[in-house]
């Protein structure tokens, strides 16, 4: 099988790596988040702000990229499956739609 698309799958990996880099990101905010709640005073006012930020936007840069790489990969899929499709009954619809307008009343 010949590779196609390796332009479209290097880009779907370099998401994906910054996809996991992007939730580690997170974890290290959180982890600050927490180190910085104890202390009382108006720090614990900002490493709440900073853990709360720091999961939800960490988590949500996450699941964007790496949804973004699974739709390149799914749209390379579904061209290799209709690619298929066409060799394997390419020849057969073709004479459908060319004895499609005889056979119609």
């Amino acid at each position: 099988m010949e590779k196609r698309y390796t332009a479209l799958m290097t880009i779907s990996s370099i998401l994906k790596v910054l996809a996991y880099i992007a939730g580690a990101v997170g974890i290290v905010g959180a982890i600050a988040g927490i180190v910085t709640l104890p202390r009382g005073g108006p720090g614990s006012i900002s490493g709440g702000m900073i853990l709360a930020g720091s999961l939800i936007y960490g988590f949500l840069g996450a699941v964007f990229l790496f949804g973004c790489s699974e739709f390149i990969k799914l749209f390379i899929d579904i061209e290799g499956n209709t690619r298929s499709i066409s060799k394997k009954y390419g020849p057969k619809i073709h004479l459908i739609n060319f004895l499609a307008p005889a056979l119609s009343l």
